[in-house]
């Protein structure tokens, strides 16, 4: 396993193939040679993580020192035969998954829509330690499948949900709403009906499965809400 961030560029899962006939292993086996031969980028490499494989590029101290930012931007704009293929790249830290479920990563809505305006979605979970502290290997572990475990029983129950793996916790949000059914536009107001459907329904921002409780300034303790997170380029 990489000690380094690196870019996603793809994954693939059992669940996820799209070749006809073709295995997912076939399927990332082939992006990888797409990605050597057309897209010329030498260091790509598949990596096993959980049941599926992941393309990853290049190996970063941090997502946000200035050589991983400057390949990150570089390998959204690469073209190869007139379309974006990595497009919805992104960094991601030592041993996180991409997700085996890529159509369910908040990381990918932007770039899927093809948009770059501010959306945004309704966090309603977090799977992480309490305390704050550094997760082991073994705790993010148990938070990604956490939380996509959580994102496909939403899934099945009609939801729009989605996961999103941060470098130290798991989130789960619902829902995609633009500037003006957020509320945030000056000739709209309050929210659009959809979130507040979607703040009904999920009213509280759970931590590991349990209410969390908060104190707001010198107000009494309240259990913490669930809050509008901006989706990420």
């Amino acid at each position: 396993m990489t000690s380094a961030w690196s870019i996603v560029l793809g994954s693939f899962s059992p669940d996820r193939s799209e070749g006809a006939g073709q295995s997912f292993e076939a399927e990332a086996h082939t992006a990888l040679f797409r990605a050597q031969a057309m897209a010329g980028l030498s260091g790509v490499s598949l990596e096993r993580r959980g049941q599926g494989l992941v393309l990853l590029y290049g190996s970063f101290e941090s997502g946000a020192a200035p050589a991983a930012q400057r390949e990150l931007a570089y390998v959204r704009m690469i073209e190869v035969g007139g379309v974006r293929p990595y497009e919805a790249a992104f960094l991601a830290p030592p041993g996180a998954a991409a997700g085996t479920m890529p159509d369910y990563d908040l990381a990918t809505v932007k770039a899927r829509r093809g948009t770059r305006k501010p959306l945004y979605s309704l966090q309603i979970a977090v799977y992480g330690r309490p305390d704050n502290t550094d997760p082991t290997p073994q705790d993010m572990a148990s938070f990604r499948a956490s939380a996509e475990e959580a994102v496909v029983r939403l899934r099945r129950e009609g939801e729009q949900a989605y996961y999103y793996h941060g470098p130290n916790r798991s989130m789960v949000t619902i829902g995609v709403f633009n500037e003006q059914e957020a509320g945030f536009t000056s000739r709209f107001q309050g929210e659009g009906a959809a979130l507040a459907l979607a703040r009904q329904k999920f009213p509280n921002n759970l931590l590991n499965g349990e209410a969390v409780r908060e104190r707001v300034g010198g107000s009494a303790a309240r259990v913490q809400p669930s809050r509008l997170v901006e989706i990420p380029d």
